[in-house]
């Protein structure tokens, strides 16, 4: 075993002991709603619950797909109860039965709230469905999934453009507010949402090979290494209009390492040759280094972003540095070089001193440009048990992966 595989196996016990002893049990522990069913719309940062929040479907779906994943690696009879909690909630109280498609929130009672059908929300419902079907042979949630996929490409494929319009009204009629949140931007197409649909179709194309599925991962795969890529400098285009005309020239470190192996993880799933396979590894080394040259600071945090009047927004949310953690590791997979282990271990101890709340559980939201932390809740809409226990999960099934090739 060489230097740099005891480092990354050290990383690997750091998380995988954060992820058993920290992340999981505060779900656990915090986020059942014993009242109402499901899961709390929002817990403090101390833990306490706000019981009358909303519930998002986001956020139902990223705890079924964690907790369907924790016990497909662990076999932990807690995360298959979380789980079982999640898709029984799920299925009966966010998939729209009528009009299909599932809903942004329901009231903390489950009744429908905002109706609305966003691209990105069926993704992760498709993403969640997926695990649950896979982890538990559920053949129930492996058709709502099947369903969901047919819904998505009679709805919002551009078959003029290729691509997917953004968001629908109850009954399936585009609309005009597309945004995700009020803070982004209202164009028709955005990475963000093609990012999140790539991903799902990758672990429903592995679960089931369907052949239209294959070729609509396929055209994801090819937009991000073409439209949505600004090969001049490196970097995803958030935001475009309807032919992929770019309407954003921001940078979002946290998406552009997330997506450099999040796309090579699809290309693995079909029969490309190799050239392909050579051309997505230089894509993502590209996006990869232009993150490693500029994203981090002294502390080993990663920024936010670079906006497009060239202000660095120095914040630090908790997402990008689990997203950094995977992306390094996977670089590095594909290019031995020990900068980008490096960093990992960096960033991890960043994680460490600054996100990891050692009092109450979980990670912080974020830190602010000051360096001062920002007292946020643990739980909502937005903040899920999915990017730091899915980086979690993914470094721990690569450095098993790693490992297991060393004795070969």
């Amino acid at each position: 075993m060489n230097e740099m595989t005891k480092q990354l196996q050290e990383l690997t016990q750091k998380m995988e002991a954060d992820l058993r002893g920290n992340i999981l049990p505060f779900w656990i522990n915090n986020a059942v709603d014993t009242v109402n069913g499901g899961f709390f719309g929002r817990v403090d940062y101390s833990g306490k619950p706000i019981p009358k929040a909303a519930k998002g479907s986001i956020l139902n779906a990223r705890i079924l797909w964690t907790f369907s994943t924790a016990y497909s690696l662990y076999a932990d009879p807690s995360y298959k109860k979380m789980a079982d909690q999640a898709f029984a909630y799920f299925a009966k109280y966010f998939v729209d039965r009528t009009h299909g498609g599932v809903y942004w929130t329901v009231d903390y009672l489950g009744n429908p709230h905002e109706t609305h059908k966003h691209v990105y929300a069926q993704s992760f419902a498709i993403y969640g469905l997926t695990a649950y079907a896979q982890a538990f042979d559920n053949e129930e949630a492996k058709e709502l999934a099947i369903t969901l996929f047919h819904w998505i490409e009679n709805h919002a494929h551009d078959d003029k453009y290729l691509g997917y319009h953004e968001a629908y009204s109850k009954e399936g009629k585009l609309l005009d507010d597309v945004r995700l949140s009020e803070k982004d931007r209202n164009y028709p197409k955005s990475m963000n949402t093609h990012l999140h649909l790539l991903e799902a179709y990758t672990i429903m194309y592995a679960a089931w090979p369907e052949q239209k599925l294959g070729q609509r991962l396929e055209e994801l795969i090819q937009l991000f290494m073409g439209p949505i890529y600004d090969k001049s400098i490196d970097n995803l285009i958030n935001f475009s209009a309807s032919n992929w005309e770019a309407e954003c020239s921001m940078v979002s470190y946290g998406h552009n390492i997330e997506a450099a192996w999040l796309v090579c993880e699809a290309v693995k799933e079909l029969p490309y040759e190799d050239s392909l396979k050579h051309s997505c590894i230089d894509w993502a080394l590209k996006l990869t280094n232009r993150v490693l040259k500029e994203g981090f600071d002294k502390d080993g945090g990663l920024f936010n972003e670079l906006k497009e009047n060239g202000k660095l927004d120095k914040k630090k949310a908790w997402w990008p540095q689990a997203e950094a953690i995977v992306g390094l590791v996977h670089a590095w997979e594909l290019k031995s070089e020990p900068a980008y282990l490096n960093q990992a271990e960096k960033t991890w101890q960043f994680i460490e001193n600054n996100l990891i709340d050692h009092t109450y559980g979980e990670w912080h939201e974020e830190i602010q440009e000051n360096g001062q932390l920002r007292l946020m809740d643990k739980i909502r809409e937005w903040k899920c048990p999915y990017h730091n226990a899915r980086a979690a999960m993914e470094i721990v099934t690569r450095t098993q992966k790693a490992l297991k090739s060393l004795e070969v």
